[in-house]
């Protein structure tokens, strides 16, 4: 799989193509996104909650970097990195 551009959308309709993310709550709790494999499946993580949660993040809103990395269980499988706004497969 070819690196899928993360691009920052503003609600659930607007979440169509691969690599699609957007923030939920405010200040940001959890990032929703669709799989950047192109499978079509919606994953997400926790981000707010250090203490809780296991990924980082950079705080960036719009080319977000988390780690570690993003495994999509229950899903295709998808591993891979959100570095910079880029998805990375493993």
């Amino acid at each position: 799989m070819n690196n899928v551009e993360a691009k920052r959308v503003n609600s659930f309709e607007e979440m169509k193509e691969p690599g699609n993310f957007r923030w939920i709550g405010d200040p940001p709790s959890r990032m929703s996104f669709v799989c950047p494999c192109g499978c079509g499946s919606f994953g997400g993580i926790g981000i707010a909650h250090p203490e809780t949660c296991i990924w980082e993040w950079n705080k960036d809103l719009e080319k977000p970097t988390t780690t570690p990395s993003i495994k999509f269980v229950g899903g295709c499988g998808w591993h891979g990195y959100l570095t910079d706004g880029v998805f990375r497969s493993c």
